[in-house]
Formats: structure tokens, sequence, C-alpha cells
């Protein structure tokens, strides 16, 4: 054999043992890869199902369960889009004798009413359709016992008021209260605007209820009728 052909086969030698050697690295190697691939899936999948479930978690409710220990009611308004933005989707709540709203997590609050030197509201109740407000103040003076308002939301204008006083000297009631002053509640929403209110007197020293009769408030008209009795 010349030299010519033993260095041809040496270089033949050369290739096939760089090819093997290349084959048993490969082998050696893809199980390795294999799992540290499987590793690395794992660990996104688990990042993404983490970051998934922290989107998710509600926010605290601890200043929603503190406020329903100290104010008389708490609304929940819902979140449609026909309802005034400033209410839309909170909680409504007595605080410091007014009526305010808030997101569940006590944030963004906003005094809707200011009773003022009037008293403080004791209840409050929404129309169907949540545009007014109303709010009910046990006792205004000596006279007026008791004043109902009712707040409009889209204008914040009171559109509404009345009290003992001034129904007293309401027309054709004021005939059915002798020398008495009452004492007026609200009673229930009929629609978006028309509600219905009581008027009550105190028969004597004793202080026992009486009834006078229901009154029927139209605020799209702007009238009040007397409906029981008739």
């Amino acid at each position: 054999m010349n030299k010519k052909g033993s260095i041809n086969i040496a270089l033949i030698i050369l290739v096939v043992l760089l090819i093997v050697g290349a084959i048993w690295y490969y082998e050696a190697n893809k199980e390795s890869a294999f799992q540290m691939s499987l590793s690395h899936d794992t660990i996104t999948t688990t990042s993404i199902q983490t970051t998934a479930a922290s989107s998710t978690v509600p926010p605290s409710t601890s200043w929603l369960a503190s406020i329903k220990r100290t104010s008389p009611e708490v609304v929940p308004v819902p979140s449609s889009v026909l309802i005034s933005e400033k209410i839309r989707g909170k909680f409504a709540f007595i605080q410091g004798g007014d009526v305010w709203v808030a997101d569940q997590d006590g944030n963004s609050q906003l005094q809707l009413t200011h009773a003022g030197s009037e008293g403080e509201v004791r209840d409050f109740t929404f129309s169907p359709n949540f545009q007014y407000l109303e709010y009910h103040i046990p006792w205004f003076g000596a006279y007026a016992r008791g004043t109902i308002n009712i707040l409009d939301l889209n204008t914040n204008k009171v559109v509404f008021q009345v009290n003992g006083l001034t129904l007293y000297q309401f027309g054709t009631f004021k005939s059915m209260l002798g020398s008495q002053t009452p004492y007026v509640a609200f009673d229930s929403w009929i629609n978006n605007n028309q509600f219905i209110y009581d008027a009550w007197g105190l028969d004597g020293p004793g202080g026992g209820a009486n009834e006078y009769g229901k009154l029927l408030v139209d605020l799209q008209n702007g009238t009040t009728t007397v409906i029981q009795p008739q």
C-alpha cells in the first residue's frame, strides 16, 4: 500500500470515529435535555396559574364588614351604566349622620347628603332606577317632627322636602290635624317618580301613635295627593 492510500484510510477512520462520537453524545444528553425542558414548562405553567389566581382574588372585605356593624343600612348599588357614575357599583351607608358611598374596600368615599343643623339621617332608600335618594331625618326643631328629603343624584339637588310643619300648612290635610303638628315618615316607592309617605300624630300626654293618613308624591308632576283617608 502506498503512502497516499494510507492517508485516505486514516481520514475515513477519523470521520467514522467523529460520527460515532457525535451519536453517542446526542444519546447521552437527550434525556437530560428533555427533563430540563419539562421542568421549564412546569415552572412557566405554575407562574401563569399563580398570576391568574392573583388577578381573581376579591378585594378586602374587612372595611365592608366593619361599616355593616356601624351603619343602620348598607345598600349595594348595581353597576348598570344607566345609574349615575358617582354611585354606580358602590355601597351606600350612613356615616357621621349623612349618607355616603364607597367602593367595597372603602376607597373613593363620597358624601351624598348634607344634613347639617337639621339633624342626622336615620334611614334612606333609593328609587327603583337609583336616580333619587330619599333620606329621613327623624326630628328637626320643636315643630318639624321629621323631615323627608328627595335628592336627585343626576343634578345633586334636593327636589322635594316635607316635614311636620310644612305638612300642617298643607291645604285639605290641615283640617284633619286640628292643633297638632304631625310626624312624617317615608313609606315606599311606587315607581321611579312616585312615592308614599305617612303622617302621624300623638294622642295626649301618653304619646300613643295615631296615623292621620298617607300622601302620594309625584316628582314628575310636582303634586302631592292625600290618598288615605280620602
